[in-house]
């Protein structure tokens, strides 16, 4: 386990992994809770790069307060599921970001042939209903 800064609250051996797409016509930015497993993230970004080609896809590390252990280790547990879930489709990325809710529509003849997804902030990425 790592050390404890009281200073600052940051439990200095807890690191994040933040992966983000940025969509640069739009200069729309998303990114997805931190997990604890670099791993994981890298893998992520790397199905998110092939539904979104355009765009930018990273990860950024991060520390994280001691207090976001648990919530950090629960959303890496879920974050995990879908990725293995999504590891076998034609396009995984899509796969993952379906699998949390989001809806791609209206594609184009291009896009369906390709697998590629719209990008974030245009007309045919939809976000999860609040229902």
């Amino acid at each position: 386990m790592g050390r404890f800064n009281e200073t600052s609250g940051v439990d200095q051996g807890l690191i994040g992994h933040v992966v983000s797409i940025h969509h640069h016509d739009s200069d729309f930015h998303a990114s997805f809770p931190a997990v604890t497993l670099g791993g994981l993230a890298l893998e992520l970004a790397e199905m998110l790069r092939g539904a979104y080609p355009h765009d930018a896809v990273r990860v950024f590390r991060c520390g994280l307060f001691s207090g976001q252990r648990s919530e950090a280790e629960a959303v890496t547990e879920r974050i995990k599921r879908r990725v293995i879930e999504a590891r076998d489709a034609v396009n995984p990325g899509r796969a993952f970001m379906e699998g949390i809710g989001y809806r791609f529509e209206e594609e184009s003849e291009e896009e369906t042939r390709s697998g590629a997804a719209t990008p974030p902030g245009q007309t045919h990425w939809t976000a999860p209903s609040e229902d």
